[in-house]
């Protein structure tokens, strides 16, 4: 009974990271970056590189925005992680024209996008929750990939 109270506890404390509360959304993917990327001046050779091109005064944001734009940043990195073989991610957030714009894009293995089967089929389960978060929050997602030629992931949300 105390493993499963614990388990619970820690699903819904990460339903909304404490980052977010603490920090804001920037500061919050900054610490989701250096849990997945290797360390700021880490030598070269071995991890994966992420950068995040983010202005530090994104206008305020509703709290379903934040958290539908944390956990999508979160899933392409799992992604990445998973499949791509990246040396390097580029995540870019900006805010303008009254649309928050994020966009994931790694370096790596890439692949066919037409051949993601239905999440039925074992395949897509990501892509397919990003897809529904962006929609939930009334935006859109896309994903651009090529074999050989990295992947991007494109979500854009009006503010």
């Amino acid at each position: 009974i105390r493993a499963t109270i614990d388990d619970i506890r820690r699903v819904v404390h990460e339903l909304r990271p404490p980052a977010l509360d603490d920090l804001g959304l920037v500061p919050a993917l900054h610490v989701l970056a250096a849990k997945v990327g290797r360390p700021v001046g880490a030598a070269e050779g071995g991890g994966l590189r992420v950068d995040i091109d983010a202005p530090d005064d994104l206008p305020p944001l509703a709290a379903a925005v934040e958290v539908a734009a944390y956990r999508i940043v979160q899933e392409a990195l799992t992604n990445i992680g998973k499949h791509a073989r990246a040396a390097t991610v580029r995540i870019g957030i900006d805010a303008a024209e009254g649309r928050l714009r994020i966009r994931v894009e790694d370096d790596g293995a890439g692949f066919d996008p037409s051949r993601i089967r239905r999440a039925g089929e074992h395949h897509g389960w990501g892509l397919m929750t990003m897809a529904e978060r962006a929609e939930v929050i009334g935006g859109s997602f896309s994903i651009a990939s090529r074999a050989g030629q990295g992947t991007l992931v494109s979500v854009e949300v009006p503010l």
